[in-house]
């Protein structure tokens, strides 16, 4: 219950089915894991935390940072803000600065960036690490085929990534 959603997948991935069942029967909100786990734990999928905050594309820069407030709560860390549509898939990213700095009532839409960078849950873990080593990106969102966001991977999960790696070529 107290663990994040990705490295709880991260240790019960590596349990039989039987395992994981008894120890997540006792786990009070176990949908995000349970979508994490059917992800390969070498994809973006099984790097990927379901805990974003995101912002629809209607909202104002008032309700916008209301509603990170309230995210906020329950999302351990994070650097960036996603704007989605009314179908949750993703339109875009949003400028902390340009929020703090805005008119409470122009909306986000006004101002948010494209959201350019984006992989699917199935791109193997070397090409995420690819991509945020090569755009110096925080965090790298993680959409399905229709756009829909699914979650984000964060750099501390790349860094594994890459730690893994380098002691994987040298021995």
């Amino acid at each position: 219950d107290e663990m994040s959603d990705d490295d709880a997948a991260d240790i019960l991935g590596g349990l039989d089915h039987a395992q994981q069942e008894e120890i997540l029967s006792g786990v009070e909100d176990r949908a995000d894991v349970d979508n994490l786990l059917q992800y390969g734990s070498e994809t973006a999928g099984g790097l990927m935390t379901a805990q974003v905050v995101a912002v629809r594309d209607t909202a104002t820069a008032a309700e916008a940072i209301e509603e990170i407030r309230r995210q906020a709560e329950e999302v351990e860390d994070f650097y960036e803000v996603f704007v989605t549509d009314q179908r949750e898939h993703l339109v875009g990213i949003l400028p902390l600065k340009l929020l703090v700095t805005s008119r409470a009532d122009r909306p986000v839409s006004e101002f948010m960036e494209e959201a350019g960078n984006r992989v699917g849950p199935d791109v193997d873990q070397e090409e995420v690490v690819h991509r945020m080593t090569r755009y110096n990106l925080t965090s790298l969102p993680v959409v399905d085929d229709s756009g829909r966001l699914l979650g984000r991977v964060s750099l501390d999960d790349v860094l594994h990534v890459v730690q893994e790696e380098s002691t994987e070529d040298m021995l």
